[in-house]
């Protein structure tokens, strides 16, 4: 089912070469980046890209993760 917005949680791991995002309920959804801005943008266009393939090809979604 398509919605408006999906909202899932992002992990930003640090390194000295940059920074790996990852989205766990996201197998497969993974970026990286220089800066943390660079990041924020990658984990948005990941996220994107992640979500409209699987609406593209009629895959479920897992719902995401409830942050406490």
């Amino acid at each position: 089912m398509k919605k408006d917005y999906y909202i899932y949680p992002a992990i930003f791991d640090y390194a000295e070469d940059g920074i790996t995002i990852t989205f766990p309920d996201l197998p497969g959804c993974i970026s990286c980046a220089k800066t943390e801005e660079e990041a924020l943008f990658m984990a948005k266009d990941a996220l994107g890209v992640f979500i409209v393939s699987a609406e593209e090809d009629n895959e479920e979604l897992k719902e995401p993760t409830r942050i406490k």
